[in-house]
């Protein structure tokens, strides 16, 4: 039976001595194979550091690490109780005389019927997880250590009184069945009540059977190691500052800290605040020992989670004349990569489509260098600007076809090109810097620069048989800017877009050629001067339209 159940009945024979100690505890180790558990005995009344209150005849001291606590009967510990890294249940009443603390990675429950009652303070640390069911009251300090966004306070129907004006509460949505908009509007307004809320609460009688006095202030210390970071998810490089929180420490005592593996520094003495980095991921494990006379320490697994930088990898890139190089950045983390082209001062581009690309415009000959830098929204850690590649705009081959284009007498026609280049491809196949022809065809050539970049030029070869200048009409033009009949005139040449032009002069050397599109708008003009006055070759390829070749004469005048 709990004594919930008998709430209201006169209690007698149990006398309960309220004791202010100062005690200096030392940490009993539990060694935490298999998790242990310890259990109180049921349908009884005793003190928790005496064997016979536990099953199996051995208490589990005032320091617990690592095991399983269920508490049956009435226990009351004459002492502070500190309790890390396991389960600790009230299935009927705990009355603690001193300082109640909850460490990493602990979960208090509170059954349904159960009692915890603290004539002291009451700690919390980081990853703590409380469900309560029946009452949990608090005379001294109310304290929740670490980020809001860790562990949780559920009330299912049980009562909380805290004594406590100004408890400190995480404000996470976690813990919202201890919010508290009003403290006077308990239980609608407020998730815990106070004194005078508890005076007027069934379990008041009980409570006050313990001659609790609110003017009575002989303090209750213990010694109680503990401390909290201003961060528990950081990121490699981060900072974080660990602050001792201990209780009942002297100033003579000596501080040793150890903040786990890829801790810079990983060992430091004093009491602190001490800044660390760390440069791996993972969960890291923190210990603190407090000399004070004697060893006591605490060790919280798992108590700060290191998330790893994402990844990133920037590809040099290049192109051939001005415009826009293409960029890539790789990342087996990030989902999203800016970049910079002045070094992080402003962001150029964002892109959280993989791969990661960015356009740079650079104009030939010149150089630029683009900055990245890659971020993961889960963890929201990024890195820094310390990426680089690097852009080349090069520059461009120009190739001219050097030779004469009109086969006389069976006679070899050699071409060759207006400067040297890395490497030379002709229609043939041919890779010399040279090409020699015995026939009528459209001789090409592609070139290349030491530097990868290409260009190409083509000529068309022209039998003297073909080549005759009376098989056409004769046509002339006085480019001498008066107005009239300034240009050589085609007729109809629109209607023949791809239509090809060459005009030679008497010795055979091509002074205009117009690829196509002949826009009726020759000049006269070769090498950016005038021809002189003469009857020059043209030929026109009407082949693409199964019309073969017009030729004849064009005559340049000039008049005064």
């Amino acid at each position: 039976m709990s004594l919930l159940q008998i709430i209201g009945k006169q209690f007698t024979g149990i006398q309960v001595c309220r004791r202010y100690l100062l005690t200096l505890y030392f940490i009993m180790s539990v060694v935490a194979t298999n998790w242990a558990q310890f259990i109180s005995n049921d349908n009884y009344s005793g003190n928790w550091s005496e064997s016979g209150s536990w099953i199996g005849g051995e208490a589990p001291g005032t320091s617990i690490n690592g095991v399983n606590i269920d508490c049956y009967g009435w226990l009351t510990a004459n002492n502070c109780l500190d309790f890390n890294n396991g389960e600790f249940r009230i299935h009927d009443t705990l009355v603690v005389y001193g300082v109640f603390t909850l460490l990493n990675s602990s979960q208090l429950f509170i059954e349904p019927g159960g009692i915890l009652i603290v004539f002291g303070d009451y700690n919390s640390n980081n990853k703590v997880e409380v469900e309560n069911s029946g009452y949990l009251i608090v005379t001294g300090e109310f304290k929740m250590l670490g980020s809001d966004n860790q562990g949780f306070f559920r009330n299912t129907g049980g009562k909380v009184f805290l004594f406590d004006d100004n408890p400190e509460i995480k404000g996470g949505t976690l813990y919202s069945d201890l919010a508290c908009n009003d403290t006077s509007d308990f239980p609608v307004g407020c998730g815990y009540g106070n004194e005078m809320d508890l005076s007027e609460d069934p379990i008041s009688d009980f409570f006050f059977s313990f001659n609790y006095d609110e003017n009575d202030t002989t303090e209750i210390s213990c010694l109680v190691v503990m401390f909290e970071a201003d961060r528990f998810n950081v990121c490699q490089s981060d900072t974080i500052t660990f602050y001792d929180q201990s209780a009942g420490i002297s100033d003579d005592a000596e501080y040793s800290w150890d903040f786990g593996d890829g801790a810079y520094p990983r060992v430091i003495t004093g009491i602190g605040p001490h800044e660390v980095v760390y440069d791996t991921p993972g969960w890291k494990d923190v210990e603190l020992i407090v000399n004070d006379e004697v060893l006591v320490n605490t060790l919280l697994n798992d108590y700060v989670y290191v998330a790893e930088v994402p990844d990133l990898e920037m590809e040099d890139a290049s192109r051939c004349g001005t415009g826009e190089v293409l960029f890539y950045a790789n990342s087996e983390r990030a989902d999203i990569v800016q970049f910079s082209t002045d070094g992080g001062t402003t962001i150029f581009h964002e892109t959280s489509v993989a791969p990661f690309e960015c356009l740079v415009f650079i104009e030939e000959w010149q150089r630029a260098i683009l900055w990245a830098k890659a971020m993961d929204t889960t963890t929201g850690c990024m890195s820094g600007w310390d990426q680089t590649a690097m852009g080349w705009a090069y520059p461009v081959p120009s190739v001219q076809i050097v030779g004469d284009s009109l086969l006389c007498n069976d006679e070899d026609l050699l071409f060759t090109t207006n400067d040297y280049f890395t490497r030379y491809l002709w229609h043939d196949g041919s890779a010399g810097d040279s090409y020699t022809t015995y026939k009528e065809e459209e001789v090409t050539v592609t070139v290349w620069n030491d530097l990868g970049c290409q260009d190409s030029d083509s000529l068309s070869i022209v039998s003297c048989e073909e080549y005759n200048p009376f098989a056409a009409s004769i046509y002339s033009f006085t480019p001498n800017a008066d107005g009239l009949n300034d240009y050589w005139i085609i007729d109809d040449i629109e209607s023949y877009p791809e239509a090809k032009i060459w005009v030679y002069n008497a010795s055979g050397n091509l002074v205009y050629y117009s690829p196509g599109r002949y826009q009726n708008n020759w000049d006269g003009i070769y090498n950016g001067k005038k021809l002189p006055i003469d009857s020059y070759y043209f030929m026109i390829d009407y082949s693409k339209y199964n019309k073969g070749a017009l030729t004849g004469i064009v005559t340049i005048v000039y008049v005064n």
